[in-house]
């Protein structure tokens, strides 16, 4: 990993958002920003990295995205979800679908037999993520998902466990979803639970990735599928990071627990 081994990136990484949450909560104002949180971060992961045997720089690296993510999460979670209840149909967020015809929709519409995937998906996502591998390939995810005819909009939490290259880093995902269901069974939940998925990233410090995502994990046994891109850092640039995982998913991070025990 550049110098660093799979325990000093884990070491920088927890330092680095401890750091910063612990540093917000004494210091107050400008520690509570993003620049706040985010500097204190850094140094904290790149002190730890350096105190384990690693590179101070690839460990601020990883500090800083940490707590960057970390408190990302916290202005979604306190600005958008202070009520947690999904919102119902009518609500004011409704997107509608597109006019013209979307090129990854109509393979998808192939694939489900749902001409409407023509024009647009089912649900959309938006995730912070976080990710370690070593060859074992660990990430956290947080952020929200909503259907496209407006109906819900719910919190989403993701664990992510496989085989990848090695790598260490984070940023964001954006997921549309489609379902070979009909429109009237479409809800955030039908997209949540197990899965697999696998995705590609590109990278040389800012990493952009390409994924996909498979699941039947629902009441109905309806096939869901996602179709993902990323943007983010990467402190050990390989050129070409390869993932394939198992996932789980829910509205509440503590469910995630009673799906991995199903």
């Amino acid at each position: 990993m550049q110098g660093n081994s799979f325990g000093q990136a884990f070491i920088a990484g927890a330092l680095g958002s401890l750091g910063a949450s612990a540093f917000g909560a004494v210091a107050k104002g400008v520690a509570n920003s993003a620049i706040g949180q985010i500097t204190f971060g850094a140094l904290a992961g790149g002190a730890g990295s350096a105190l384990s045997g690693g590179n101070f720089w690839e460990g601020a690296l990883i500090g800083g995205t940490v707590a960057g993510l970390n408190h990302a999460m916290h202005k979604i979670d306190s600005n958008l979800f202070d009520n947690p209840k999904p919102k119902k149909r009518g609500a004011t967020f409704r997107i509608p679908r597109l006019s013209s015809i979307s090129p990854q929709g109509s393979v998808m519409a192939i694939i489900t037999g749902q001409t409407r995937h023509i024009f647009g998906p089912d649900a959309i996502s938006i995730s912070l993520y976080g990710q370690v591998s070593s060859g074992v390939n660990m990430s956290l995810s947080g952020g929200f998902i909503m259907t496209m005819n407006g109906t819900e909009i719910s919190r989403m939490y993701g664990i992510e466990a496989g085989l990848g290259t090695v790598n260490a880093g984070g940023g964001v995902v954006y997921t549309e979803y489609y379902c070979d269901c009909s429109e009237n069974k479409i809800s955030t939940g039908l997209f949540m639970g197990k899965g697999w998925s696998t995705n590609v990233q590109l990278d040389d410090i800012a990493k952009l990735g390409f994924g996909a995502s498979y699941s039947t994990d629902n009441r109905w046994k309806f096939k869901t599928y996602g179709i993902s891109v990323s943007f983010g850092l990467d402190s050990v640039p390989t050129g070409v990071d390869i993932n394939f995982n198992k996932t789980m998913s829910a509205d509440r991070f503590i469910k995630l627990k009673s799906i991995f025990n199903k």
